[in-house]
């Protein structure tokens, strides 16, 4: 079934907005603006002012309108120098201008009379005050992005910076280490009380969120990032496509310098304690274990400058930046599990009988009755005769571990690991840009990542893991008409694919050949389990795991393709913005509650689960649903 659903989500389609000298409508990028007054306050008309990106040498130039107000929008972040000349003024050079991404700086300039041959150099202020929104937000710059110290380097743990903004229980709640992703690579916050799922993430411009639970699993190196804004409340109405955080991500581009950096991060067990539990109360004959260990590399470069080929120097006109970023990651994690000794595997519960401590001869448990479910009279000596014993529970033993030592209470637990997680992750980011003149400036950007997490289990039979490659592609042209008037253009990509599977999934398994019946899926005309969706169904209450689980898992395809323009045109005292942003989704999965079916067995049945699994009669079946697909799709605009 194909599911197509169009809604208005957000008024971006037509947007106006109209402000006033001190309440500028707030742009999609960085900007400067001000006014150029003479010394009596007065305002000039017809100022030529030139803003120059020191890093890379770009220059824009602008002409003050009859309110004396000049604009550029639609910028990078970055430093800058304004200098603004009139004949019958003294030029005036303003320096240090360092504008953050988002943040629309006011810089108002005075000229005073004298030759254009004598020159003033004004200093900007280190901290430009925002007077032009009300927007609640923080602006995190390179600096603190590259320098504060973070868990898992992930942008989502500088967020939480912002007054208001708390991590989502897709991140962990409190710890944000949460997600389906591999631990530490999800991005999902709580704004003011907002849901997660009412975030809006956007890199460069592109939303890069994936669009089922709106959670972003891409992770940009933070050695890649030039800044970013995280705004919790009082947005313009551009912000349409959420009601929680809007967090906005800005890239680093290339300089006129080259500039290159390698790093690596470590992290080891070295210095910690060993868990309480890997050793505790060891049991009769169960060796010590080394304590638990943990491993963590993050190691990369990040490379930027200007393209130089034979015949072509891109200074001041083209820039090229490049990061990679590798994770390798070993987590031991403590489990303890109870496994049937060989005699009850057998059918013997002789030892349930009359539990005892031997050493005090107390009980140390009430005994255990195991009963025939047919009759309810109890099997004498508490064994179960072989011939009763069901053939595909004795076929299903194959995947139950033996013991590894033994307790003084026979029902106690009897294997004791730390089972090695193990995470790999490949993160790459690429972008160039390149300005055909001073009235047309282009970029484009890559960024993907490659996560695998293997997830192993105290019962080698069973376990999990997980794979994920989100990518998000964008592109951006920003073209100046005139001096009052800027269009952009933005279209990009974000894409993501992830799967969660079990030991079996690409072997050829016959799920019949267990002997347990033939499992169905009746939403499906009853037909058998195939491909990915077959393995072992999962089996409750016989006291230990068994069965392929993940069942909430499957596999998402999924991608959202944008495409937005916003034309901005400045009149006298007023500026005027318009534009539309068209976001469609594609969402193929396959994913269930319930994919391989499950058999539930308890005391009810026979005295113990155990007794219940061996003699074939479970308190409850439940029919597999296999992978049903969906494939929604949506337009928001």
């Amino acid at each position: 079934m194909r599911v197509i659903r169009t809604g208005w989500v957000s008024l971006t389609c037509v947007m106006i907005v109209l402000a006033t000298q001190s309440a500028w409508a707030q742009t999609t990028a960085t900007s400067v603006t001000g006014v150029v007054r003479d010394p009596s306050r007065a305002v000039l008309p017809g100022v030529e002012v030139t803003l120059t990106r020191v890093s890379t040498g770009e220059v824009r130039s602008s002409v003050t309108n009859n309110e004396g107000i000049y604009v550029f929008p639609a910028i990078e972040p970055g430093e800058y120098r304004v200098n603004a000349t009139l004949p019958g003024f003294k030029p005036v050079t303003v320096t240090g201008v360092n504008v953050q991404y988002q943040q629309r700086a006011r810089v108002d300039i005075t000229l005073e009379l004298g030759e254009l041959t004598d020159e003033i150099e004004v200093v900007s202020d280190a901290v430009l005050l925002n007077t032009e929104d009300v927007a609640s937000s923080l602006n995190i710059e390179t600096e603190r992005v590259v320098e504060l110290p973070t868990l898992d380097r992930n942008v989502g743990h500088l967020a939480v910076l912002t007054p208001g903004v708390t991590f989502g229980g897709r991140m962990g709640a409190t710890h944000g280490r949460g997600g389906q992703t591999p631990p530490g690579t999800t991005v999902a916050l709580v704004a003011h009380g907002q849901h997660e799922i009412n975030q809006n993430i956007t890199l460069d411009g592109i939303d890069a969120k994936e669009p089922r639970i709106h959670t972003m699993s891409l992770m940009p190196s933070l050695d890649a990032v030039q800044e970013f804004t995280v705004q919790s409340a009082a947005y313009s109405a551009e912000y349409g496509l959420g009601g929680g955080a809007q967090v906005q991500l800005s890239m680093k581009s290339g300089t006129n310098d080259f500039h290159g950096s390698i790093y690596e991060f470590h992290r080891n067990s070295s210095l910690d304690a060993e868990d309480y539990f890997l050793n505790f109360e060891l049991a009769p004959g169960e060796e010590r274990r080394d304590k638990d260990k943990f491993r963590s590399h993050r190691f990369g470069a990040f490379l930027s400058g200007p393209v130089i080929l034979p015949g072509y120097d891109g200074r001041n006109r083209t820039f090229w930046s490049f990061n990679y970023e590798g994770r390798r990651e070993l987590d031991d994690q403590l489990e303890t599990a109870w496994f049937p000794s060989d005699a009850m595997r057998a059918g013997d519960f002789s030892e349930l009988l009359n539990p005892v401590d031997p050493s005090t001869g107390e009980a140390i448990r009430a005994p255990i009755l195991i009963f025939d479910p047919l009759t309810g009279e109890p099997f004498p000596g508490n064994i179960i005769p072989e011939n009763r014993l069901n053939p595909a529970a004795l076929n299903m033993l194959q995947y139950v571990p033996r013991q590894a030592f033994r307790q003084t209470d026979p029902l106690d637990f009897t294997n004791r690991a730390a089972i090695p997680d193990t995470i790999s992750q490949n993160a790459w980011f690429f972008r160039i840009d390149h300005n055909f003149s001073q009235n047309d400036r282009v970029f484009f950007r890559m960024a993907w990542d490659r996560q695998e997490w293997n997830q192993p289990s105290i019962n080698p039979a069973v376990g999990l893991f997980f794979y994920n490659e989100p990518m998000n592609i964008a592109s951006q042209w920003v073209h100046t008409f005139s001096p009052a008037v800027l269009n952009e253009f933005r279209v990009g990509v974000n894409a993501q694919e992830d799967d969660l599977q079990h030991p079996r999934v690409n072997e050829d398994f016959d799920q019949d050949a267990l002997g347990l019946g033939n499992f169905r899926v009746v939403g499906d005309n009853n037909r058998p389990l195939r491909g990915r969706e077959n393995g072992i169904p999962l089996f409750a209450g016989v006291g230990f795991a068994l069965g392929d689980a993940g069942e909430g898992g499957g596999f998402n395809d999924m991608s959202t393709f944008q495409i937005s323009d916003h034309l901005s045109i400045m009149k006298g005292r007023h500026q005027f913005k318009m534009g539309f942003e068209l976001r469609h989704r594609e969402i193929t999965r396959n994913a269930a509650n319930l994919t391989r079916g499950r058999i539930s067995f308890s005391g009810l049945q026979g005295g113990h689960g155990f007794a219940a699994f061996l003699l074939g009669y479970p308190s409850r079946s439940e029919t597999p649903e296999g992978f049903p697909l969906t494939i929604p799709e949506e337009n928001q605009w």
